[in-house]
């Protein structure tokens, strides 16, 4: 069962435009995703951002994001990356499981079940920061609340 966020939140800010990282209590709730990002990290890695407006939930102006690495050309059926895309195609598997035939374009619009997590980092000597050092990410999409229609076509 989805959580709604009315009066749910734990947020540190009131408005997302300062950067400060939301935090929300974990569970599931239903989003909409509503924009994509690739960068490369650091070292160079390969990233994929996906941002989930919580809206629909309750939780107006709240936007959380969802990682995943994309340094492979093909991802395996395990990857968290392959999972979302294929629950976001309507079940529909890609031809071949390759970046070229794996757009994120597919997440564009889609409303779902998310799950959403608490991240909690850490000192260097793995002692847990303050808790006004955590943050909610989007973990993973359960579910299809509104099946797309149109699916890849790939």
């Amino acid at each position: 069962m989805t959580k709604s966020l009315q009066n749910k939140f734990v947020t540190k800010k009131t408005e997302q435009t300062d950067r400060t990282p939301i935090l929300i209590e974990q569970g599931e709730y239903e989003a909409q995703c509503i924009a994509y990002k690739e960068f490369r990290q650091f070292g160079g890695k390969q990233k994929l951002c996906l941002e989930w407006d919580f809206s629909i939930s309750g939780g107006q102006g709240i936007i959380l994001p969802q990682y995943f690495n994309m340094e492979h050309k093909t991802f395996k059926d395990n990857t968290k990356y392959h999972t979302d895309w294929v629950i976001a195609n309507n079940l529909i598997r890609p031809a071949r499981p390759t970046r070229a035939y794996m757009s994120p374009k597919i997440f564009i619009n889609v409303i779902g079940i998310v799950s959403v997590k608490t991240c909690k980092p850490k000192f260097g000597n793995g002692k847990e920061k303050p808790d006004v050092f955590h943050y909610s990410v989007v973990e993973c999409l359960y579910s299809l609340s509104m099946p797309n229609s149109e699916g890849s076509g790939f």
